[in-house]
């Protein structure tokens, strides 16, 4: 084609035919043209594979490359015994990173999601901290400095919160004091948004600055953030409905880290203000944990991770048990959803939730299951939805193009594989007086006949490698002194050394 491209179909077609698409019948019709060209047409290559095969289809670009591809590096360095976990890892980081459009992320293929999406965007650029991709993440943030809501449904009440949890982790990975008072004004004003929502006695409008879905443009409350809250709580809206558990989840969360952020930067007194607000927000979040909205999927997917939230040692069991009579109802024996699942990045969340505590098992079996069934095989790409849901129609404008059963790749999809992978290897926890990581939370006990390797991880504005040789852990970390634990799978009295300097 045009002297640059070169198609080849393994085994060879059974014909091939080429013309002009203004021919009449041109879909089903053959002929023995070998070659057509017309500069102000549209033309076609109709290939006939057989049909009792599989068909291997290979495009080659000839004459001189174009753009070189941009490079991945950093990544953390891994030695494992099984090589799909690094082809999965780094295959997030490059979707995520190939999704983003003149400096904004996008929840999912762009030409779907023609505009940047807040939550999404928290998700993925925290994901791309956590791979060691900062200076790309810091850029990304950007947005989020600027603006408190964006999105293609309007202003919701989750933003605040994922808001402030981004700009502090981006913080903490810089370590840049200059930095934590660039982003100081915008986490003052994410979180005075949390606590107005928590006092209004009025609804709580807001407009955002892009285009809207073009379904929802017409929606009456589509400028409602909140409404007056209950029981001490947000009633906030989000992806049209009010999930109580989790706006206030992500809330709790955003209120912790601003005041993390403050005590940082000399302001004690706002930093206790802001954790006497998330300390009751927390209380009263316990309280309502309970009926249907505890088995939202949206709880499921932020009540530990990443917000913390439920982290007691009561709330750890309610959700265990909460979460096993969901994993009954949605899951078979075999590790296979009931249901062909539609809000992938629900179940990858949900996941996570299951390795924090202490369940890797029950983590892997979803993720092997999504290995299983990506959308693209090789490419670990999923999907969302099973239609072109919250489409702004560019792809209609695309000739060739077919209605698909579903949106992808979806990145929120990628950020949470991405998540849950780094916190396989290495999680950040609670520990006993302060922040600890718990050191291959997610590795498999067959992992341990071998040797490991892992290095350049970024955990809380540290680097942390580690290896096992069949018998000990070593480890360094680089940065501020943390609590060390092993994960499940380690045999008991394993031995943990930790090296100074680096391995």
């Amino acid at each position: 084609m045009n002297g640059k491209w070169t198609l080849e179909a393994r085994p060879a077609p059974v014909s091939v035919s080429l013309g002009d698409e203004r021919s009449p019948g041109w879909v089903d019709a053959g002929n023995h043209v070998e070659k057509w060209g017309d500069d102000g047409a549209w033309g076609y290559a109709r290939l006939l594979l057989p049909g009792d095969t599989i068909s291997e289809i290979t495009l080659t670009e000839k004459g001189p490359p174009g753009r070189p591809p941009q490079p991945l590096e950093p990544l953390p360095q891994l030695r494992l015994p099984d090589p799909e976990f690094a082809t999965s890892l780094q295959a997030q980081v490059a979707h995520l990173l190939m999704g983003t459009v003149a400096g904004e992320t996008r929840s999912a293929d762009p030409m779907n999601t023609a505009t940047p999406w807040q939550r999404t965007g928290a998700y993925e650029i925290v994901a791309l901290v956590r791979a060691g991709q900062v200076a790309r993440a810091r850029a990304l943030a950007d947005l989020m400095i600027q603006q408190d809501y964006y999105g293609g449904f309007g202003a919701e009440a989750d933003a605040p919160g994922l808001g402030i949890w981004t700009l502090a982790e981006v913080a903490a990975a810089l370590s840049d004091s200059a930095y934590d008072r660039r982003i100081w004004g915008a986490v003052q004003r994410k979180a005075a948004a949390i606590e107005q929502f928590l006092d209004t006695r009025d609804t709580i409008r807001a407009l955002v600055p892009n285009a809207i879905v073009p379904r929802y443009r017409r929606l009456e409350n589509i400028d409602v953030v909140a409404v007056p809250p209950r029981n001490g709580l947000v009633v906030g809206r989000m992806d049209h409905g009010y999930p109580l558990l989790y706006v206030n989840a992500v809330s709790y969360l955003g209120l912790q880290q601003a005041a993390s952020l403050a005590q940082r930067i000399g302001e004690r007194a706002r930093a206790e203000a802001f954790r006497r607000r998330a300390g009751t927000l927390r209380q009263a979040w316990l309280e309502a944990y309970a009926g249907e909205e505890m088995r939202n999927p949206r709880t499921f997917a932020t009540a530990l991770w990443p917000s913390g939230v439920i982290d007691t040692g009561d709330g750890r069991a309610r959700l265990l048990a909460a979460l096993a009579e969901h994993r009954t109802v949605a899951w078979d024996p075999s590790g296979k959803p009931r249901e062909w699942p539609l809000w992938t990045y629900l179940d990858i969340a949900e996941a996570h939730q299951w390795l924090l505590l202490g369940r890797p098992d029950t983590a892997w079996s979803t993720l092997r299951w999504y290995w299983q069934h990506q959308t693209s095989p090789g490419l670990y790409t999923w999907w969302e939805d099973k239609e072109e849901g919250n489409s702004y129609y560019l792809w209609d404008q695309v000739r060739g193009w077919v209605n698909p059963k579903m949106v992808t790749p979806h990145y929120w999809t990628s950020a949470e594989v991405l998540l849950l992978q780094l916190d396989m290897l290495a999680m950040p926890v609670t520990g006993s007086r302060g922040p600890a990581l718990v050191l291959g939370a997610g590795v498999p006990p067959a992992w341990l006949a071998d040797s490991l390797g892992v290095g350049g991880l970024r955990v809380r504005g540290r680097s942390v490698d580690w290896t096992w040789d069949r018998h000990r852990v070593r480890a360094s970390v680089r940065g501020a002194p943390i609590e060390l634990r092993l994960g499940p799978a380690f045999p008991p009295g394993t031995l943990l050394e930790l090296v100074p300097g680096g391995l």
